[in-house]
């Protein structure tokens, strides 16, 4: 396991995310070896993330608990919580790890569970993380006020864009590691993630080699460059990354291209996503 730790560069998007969503897709379809193998395959090609919305460690955790691999899925659950930032709780509650809790790994795990947790905590910059979430909700808050400012918009627009400039120089992209994940905080505490405020960056030549060397090395969302990209392009004719699902081929650049350019930046396929999206609709009864 991590067998990979001690390679100095990983490229992610030729080695790992299209595995991941692949995994994903099959893990929701209820195929669990296949969704397992391909999850291996990416592991073995690079350290694994723990990607917000597919939560690839976590479903590792679950199909080697399903597939009666117990050392694997606790060693799953042990990263889950140093890495990751997981409360034992959230294992402790979930009835598909009964046959674990009689185990002596498990009620170890759950002694130290505290002592995990702070030690994971001592590593976030707090800081930066209250900085940020600052920013996040005063992004949102001014797009949903009864009389919206676009002037003003435009402007904390800019103020923003300026400041993630200098935190991600200064101090890398602000992902779990750096900030911690949003498992740390109250249950109703505004999530850190910057990935909706990256739709509001004007910048787009100036960040997208940055970007896309981020998603490379797994350092950031691997959505973000394509949010970038087509997030300008709604005052234009057409898309060129297909990132929003109400948008039909025919307002596609080149449509017939489309898979090689999403996966060229570190999206899934187009068809993927469209039956991912169908799946969350179900799932989640919207």
């Amino acid at each position: 396991m991590f067998s990979q730790e001690n390679k100095k560069e990983y490229d992610y998007i030729k080695n790992y995310y299209q595995f991941v969503y692949e995994a994903n897709y099959n893990y929701e379809i209820g195929n669990d070896t296949l969704a397992y193998n391909l999850l291996k395959k990416a592991e073995s090609n690079c350290p694994l993330l723990n990607q917000e919305n597919i939560y690839e460690v976590n479903i590792l955790a679950r199909l080697s608990m399903k597939l009666n691999k117990e050392k694997e899925t606790f060693n799953y659950i042990e990263l889950l919580l140093k890495k990751f930032g997981y409360s034992f709780f959230y294992f402790d509650n979930d009835s598909i790890y009964n046959g674990l809790k009689n185990k002596s790994r498990w009620k170890k795990l759950k002694r130290n569970s505290k002592k995990i947790f702070e030690k994971y905590k001592s590593t976030v910059n707090v800081e930066l993380r209250n900085e940020i979430k600052l920013i996040v909700a005063k992004d949102q808050e001014i797009r949903h006020r009864e009389n919206i400012n676009w002037e003003e918009v435009d402007s904390i627009d800019r103020i923003h864009e300026e400041r993630i400039k200098v935190i991600i120089k200064e101090f890398g992209y602000p992902d779990d590691d750096l900030i911690g994940s949003y498992t740390i905080g109250a249950t109703n505490e505004l999530n850190p993630n910057i990935g909706t405020l990256i739709m509001h960056f004007k910048d787009v030549n100036y960040w997208k080699p940055i970007f896309l060397d981020l998603i490379r090395k797994g350092k950031a969302l691997a959505n973000i460059y394509g949010n970038l990209v087509d997030s300008i392009q709604r005052n234009g004719s057409y898309f060129i990354y297909g990132i929003y699902n109400n948008v039909q081929p025919n307002k596609i650049m080149d449509f017939d291209r489309i898979d090689e350019r999403r996966i060229a930046v570190g999206l899934s396929t187009w068809d993927l996503q469209q039956k991912m999206y169908e799946i969350v609709k179900k799932k989640y009864n919207f």
